[in-house]
């Protein structure tokens, strides 16, 4: 199943994630789309790092495309790698199924 949101701003939205229902019940197999506006990395904080932390560690696979609240001095300095055809920001390394899209090919 493929799931859209938007407009998390960092950790300003995030508990609606956090504590989305439907989130307990997805799998390897399920997609979230941040469709803009996900904010993450901003302050470099402790709180997001563990907003990061908890990101990686979810079962589903997390995409996002940038919106134009994005830090994006930070993410064109990332390495790129190929992802299922397509690239993304090899950046959260401890987390494998997340991908960013920032107008590359996801």
């Amino acid at each position: 199943m493929i799931y859209v949101t938007g407009d998390i701003h960092g950790g300003c939205t995030m508990n609606n994630i956090v504590e989305w229902e439907e989130g307990k019940n997805l799998t390897h197999d399920d997609y979230l789309v941040i469709a803009g506006d996900f904010g993450i990395p901003w302050e470099f904080s402790i709180t997001e790092d563990d907003l990061i932390y908890w990101i990686e560690s979810r079962p589903w696979t997390t995409l996002f495309v940038d919106g134009n609240h994005e830090r994006f001095s930070w993410w064109k300095d990332q390495p790129i790698e190929e992802w299922h055809g397509g690239t993304r920001a090899a950046t959260f390394q401890v987390l494998p199924y997340s991908a960013l899209d920032e107008r590359r090919s996801v």
